[in-house]
């Protein structure tokens, strides 16, 4: 199961020709025909050599960050709904829905979490109780955790040096960062209910 992503990415021609390239309807036209080429029983060859990386340029700002991953995410519910994954087999259907579904997984869990504070505060419930309600907090704080060793990598892999400071702000920001995502993840569902669907 292999969500393309937008750079570096080489296909055959006949390959491509074959599924009828990409889907231009779909925001997110790499990720899904990815999934269709893997439904579908393509090979797929992934290798990562840091002198031949294609780089991405961020967002210069919020607004246009919030734009681009509520892009993301709507092509992300788009491949979910046409359901190529439900051909592949078991572990990589699990894959696929796993990977479709984070960020809209990652938005409940961030909304629940002020309910979890306020539960742990206000109510009175047993111990076990408040620790159920504050099961949601543990995918962003695996996020945060794999965000951490990706900063040490990255400093690694491009020689870079990366201080303590760097690491300070990566934690102290991930809420901030989680709200914007949550937000984009949302966005992207009401206009997928709205049938919004340009860029």
């Amino acid at each position: 199961f292999i969500p393309l992503g937008g750079n570096t990415v080489f296909i055959r021609t006949p390959v491509l020709r074959a599924v009828d390239g990409w889907d231009p309807d779909c925001l997110a036209e790499d990720c899904e025909l990815g999934v269709r080429l893997s439904s579908l029983g393509a090979r797929t060859v992934v290798f990562y050599e840091p002198e031949l990386v294609t780089r991405e340029e961020c967002p210069p700002t919020l607004k246009a960050f919030v734009r681009q991953r509520t892009r993301w995410n709507q092509g992300y519910l788009q491949t979910l709904s046409r359901g190529y994954w439900r051909q592949l087999p078991l572990r990589q259907k699990a894959l696929g829905v796993y990977i479709l579904a984070t960020p809209f997984a990652l938005a409940v869990a961030w909304l629940l979490i002020p309910v979890a504070i306020v539960t742990a505060v206000l109510l009175k419930a047993p111990v076990e109780i408040s620790m159920i309600s504050f099961l949601p907090a543990l995918p962003m704080l695996a996020m945060l955790v794999v965000s951490i060793v990706g900063l040490g990598e990255f400093g690694r892999v491009y020689r870079e040096r990366v201080f303590v400071r760097d690491y300070v702000r990566l934690v102290a920001g991930l809420l901030a960062y989680q709200a914007v995502l949550s937000f984009a993840a949302a966005r992207a569902v009401v206009r997928e209910a709205r049938g919004i669907r340009g860029w």
